[in-house]
């Protein structure tokens, strides 16, 4: 399975690649406007819009970006499966600021942060059938690569969303850019196992 991601330096276009890892066929990407491609994604494009990644030098103001993937799972997975299963490639609760994590039972996103002693009872937090029609996150990161960012699930649970929010890896050519190819395949391998469907990857200019 190989995608290409085409990444276009335009403020009014976005350049999006949809796959779909059951059949194993990546669908032409095509350019969306931001309006159009952001319509559907309310919890990580309007609510966390403070997690993400700015590009501003002090006296040279540069476009804003965010980047994004979306996973999507042919059934409901637990946050606690998904964490185990990403494990396995370098990936851990455990982050610079200890864990942190959200339940977004009031749609204000109120992050919180624990010691990593905590882990077990993050995880049941996020998993309790209490929560299950809320949209819930825990921060993963990656200690090799000393990079991580916001797993975000939508109610349901078949649905999640990763933001590169934490040392965010960007193209040696092309620093403004996120490297998006090294998250995929840091991500999309470990997860087919949970049932994992479909990804789609973006990077937008703000």
């Amino acid at each position: 399975m190989s995608a290409i991601i085409d990444h276009r330096m335009t403020a009014s276009l976005v350049s999006v690649v949809s796959v779909d890892v059951s059949s194993e066929t990546v669908r032409p990407s095509r350019l969306r406007t931001p309006e159009e491609a952001g319509a559907p994604r309310s919890m990580t494009m309007q609510h966390v819009k403070r997690f993400r990644h700015r590009s501003t030098p002090p006296q040279e103001p540069r476009m804003s970006r965010t980047a994004d993937i979306d996973l999507v799972f042919a059934r409901a997975v637990t946050v606690g499966a998904v964490v185990r299963s990403l494990a396995g490639e370098g990936w851990s609760l455990q982050e610079p600021l200890g864990i942190s994590y959200v339940v977004n039972n009031d749609d204000l996103f109120d992050w919180q942060s624990t010691s990593t002693d905590q882990a077990a009872e993050v995880l049941t937090l996020v998993d309790s059938p209490a929560n299950v029609d809320h949209d819930v996150g825990v921060c993963i990161y990656h200690s090799t690569a000393e990079t991580g960012g916001q797993l975000l699930f939508h109610a349901g649970r078949s649905h999640c969303s990763f933001i590169p929010t934490i040392d965010r890896r960007s193209l040696s050519g092309a620093p403004a850019l996120t490297d998006m190819a090294w998250y995929l395949n840091a991500l999309v391998p470990p997860l087919l196992a949970l049932g994992l469907a479909s990804y789609e990857a973006r990077d937008l200019a703000d």
